[in-house]
């Protein structure tokens, strides 16, 4: 490039060339400015690419770690899901269990009434009946006197008459 601008230099000391050493000179800056942006042109471009490719590695670095939490905590809620199952079925089981054994303590109480009434209604039946007897066996002891007395009456009747 030094021996461009030294080239253009002994130019413009010649005049008749002097248009056509500004043209060129001209040409020279323009080209070195434009080879420059160029540079600079490609420079960025690489710069991009290698942001673009960073960008992608850590937005696909960014997905598994994202994947990884989701499933991470979607395992955490399936314990959890799987745990309150289970208390529930507990529960439900421990509920049917209660309601058994109210059921059957219900059913036992009332066999226990009714076996007792049963004896009592027994005992009072057994009772009435020993009344009854003892005042069956008193009509038929006072039925049997009146007999007694009748015919002793019949038969005092008869001395007395007879």
């Amino acid at each position: 490039m030094n021996d461009e601008i030294q080239n253009t230099v002994d130019r413009e000391q010649n005049p008749s060339t002097n248009t056509t050493n500004i043209d060129q000179i001209r040409d020279i800056l323009f080209g070195s400015v434009q080879r420059h942006h160029e540079a600079y042109l490609a420079q960025l471009q690489r710069q991009i690419e290698q942001n673009t490719r960073d960008h992608n590695y850590a937005l696909e670095k960014l997905q598994l770690d994202l994947q990884k939490i989701i499933n991470d905590k979607y395992e955490i809620f399936e314990n959890k899901v799987g745990k309150l199952e289970k208390r529930m079925q507990q529960l439900e089981d421990n509920f049917v269990s209660r309601i058994d054994d109210a059921v059957n303590d219900a059913n036992t109480r009332s066999q226990n009434f009714a076996q007792g009434l049963r004896e009592t209604l027994t005992n009072i039946d057994t009772q009435i009946r020993s009344e009854l007897d003892a005042i069956r066996k008193t009509y038929e002891d006072v039925v049997m006197r009146l007999e007694i007395e009748k015919i002793s009456n019949a038969d005092l009747s008869a001395m007395f008459t007879g």
